[in-house]
């Protein structure tokens, strides 16, 4: 069996007296022929689509046909075509749809290709009609042209924010809730990159953002991530961005969905506080443990090796040697317990804390060291105080270990938003983030960050020193 080819120039010779022989006949797809005005012939699937036999349609008139086998409004639309089809300055191939007019009276849709003109057995100028049915791709359409009805109203009745992207990462459509979630007006996101409403350094100032994007080397999929408000106020969103690809799997536009969490988080956070207070007090407990209980205990043994009289020199090392590892112990211990211990910040200031550990660190170098605190009159929780405490001490201990800055400038503040920020820079050798993602110190430093429900931003590059940006909300 053979389907009709409607870029075919040439065709067999037809003989329509030997119809078996019909070049046509074995065709799937119904096909039929016209002489001027006239239709000569039909296929066996122009049969079967029309529930019309050969014998009835065979030397029927063209202008008859259309009159009871076209619907009414589509009969304009196939005469024109008819018209330019006998047009011997046309040699087009071309198609029109409409819908025939089934035996039985139901309707069918069609698409009627013309092929070029052909010669029949006795030289009479001849044209080959190929009718394709159409139902299926009626069908298919109608369900496609619902389905987008139906997407465009939950696009813009969803309670989840939705923005449409283009491959450069441009925003060209969003819907209502994206508004209340950002700030800005839908007009106003279309001159707007999508990444730059982004907090996270890694993809607002990613250059391969939409490239990573489009390989899935990039993949935003239930990320929780803060979104910057046009007044530049920062929430928390559930991000998930996916893209709508064409038939070779290549992608054409991204769809991002934008679920604001920030109550979530507001009571993640508050467990989170109350998880690590509890953490905290047993902590304090060991702690104090250790410096009042195995620290006398040290001190006890000490005191009692200390009354030996050693009878000769071996045992006046072998005690001498003993003694100095029960002060070691003793030393150790003391520095495990204050570890664990909450600093008493109503005994000295965090800025006076933060200047010490400085001097321990720094203790032979001329540092330009500069603290400031704006905004901590109103007292935050003691657990707060001193996780900020010990990621500051982290973000000084990684400067001693690695920048070889001569000035370091920290300032802690509380904005209005009530949030808390850090903000750290120095003018050191600086270093590549990207290439220090898995070190421990950036690790702790992150995880410390995220425990109390914040985000930082790290920017820096070999040469250019480093800033550190980092907020956390305290309500």
């Amino acid at each position: 069996m053979k389907h009709f080819d409607t870029h075919r120039t040439s065709f067999y010779p037809l003989t329509l007296e030997n119809r078996e022989h019909n070049f046509f006949d074995n065709f799937l797809d119904p096909v039929c022929i016209i002489s001027k005005d006239t239709l000569v012939y039909i296929n066996p699937a122009y049969e079967r689509l029309t529930g019309y036999s050969a014998s009835e349609l065979e030397g029927i008139r063209i202008d008859k046909m259309i009159d009871n086998m076209i619907r009414p409004e589509d009969k304009a639309r196939v005469i024109e075509q008819y018209k330019r089809l006998i047009n011997p300055e046309s040699d087009e191939i071309r198609e029109v749809t409409f819908q025939f007019v089934h035996k039985n009276g139901r309707m069918i849709p069609v698409a009627n290709t013309h092929s070029r003109e052909m010669k029949g057995a006795n030289g009479e100028r001849l044209w080959v009609s190929l009718i394709r049915d159409a139902s299926e791709e009626q069908r298919v359409s109608a369900l496609l042209d619902q389905s987008k009805r139906l997407f465009d109203a939950n696009f813009l009745q969803s309670t989840v924010g939705m923005l449409h992207l283009s491959l450069d990462g441009l925003i060209y459509k969003a819907n209502p809730r994206i508004t209340g979630i950002t700030g800005y007006t839908a007009d106003e996101l279309k001159n707007i990159s999508f990444q730059k409403l982004f907090f996270a350094d890694r993809l607002r100032n990613n250059p391969n953002f939409m490239m990573d994007l489009c390989s899935e080397k990039l993949v935003i999929k239930e990320s929780e991530l803060q979104i910057v408000r046009k007044d530049g106020t920062r929430c928390w969103n559930l991000v998930n961005v996916y893209p709508i690809k064409n038939k070779l799997g290549k992608p054409e536009i991204f769809i991002a969905n934008l679920l604001e969490i920030e109550g979530l988080k507001r009571v993640e956070r508050k467990l989170k506080l109350a998880m690590m207070e509890g953490e905290q007090k047993e902590r304090n407990r060991i702690g104090m443990e250790l410096h009042d209980g195995l620290v006398s205990t040290f001190l006890a043994a000490y005191l009692q090796f200390k009354q030996i009289e050693p009878s000769n020199p071996e045992e006046s090392e072998a005690l001498k040697n003993a003694t100095s590892i029960i002060q070691q112990g003793i030393r150790d211990i003391r520095s495990i317990s204050h570890m664990l211990v909450t600093p008493k910040f109503r005994q000295k200031p965090l800025k006076e804390l933060l200047a010490t550990r400085i001097s321990q660190l720094f203790p032979k170098q001329n540092l330009d060291f500069g603290c400031e605190l704006e905004g901590l009159e109103q007292l935050l929780p003691p657990i707060f105080f001193n996780e900020i405490y010990r990621i500051c001490l982290e973000i000084l201990t990684n400067a001693y270990k690695y920048a070889q800055a001569p000035q370091i400038r920290l300032l802690i503040n509380r904005n209005p938003e009530n949030n808390l920020t850090i903000h750290y820079h120095d003018n050191g050798v600086g270093f590549d983030p990207s290439l220090y993602r898995d070190s421990i110190g950036l690790e702790n430093l992150h995880t410390r960050v995220h425990n109390l429900g914040g985000e930082i931003d790290i920017k820096s590059s070999p040469g250019s020193g480093t800033s550190i940006e980092i907020l956390i909300p305290t309500e």
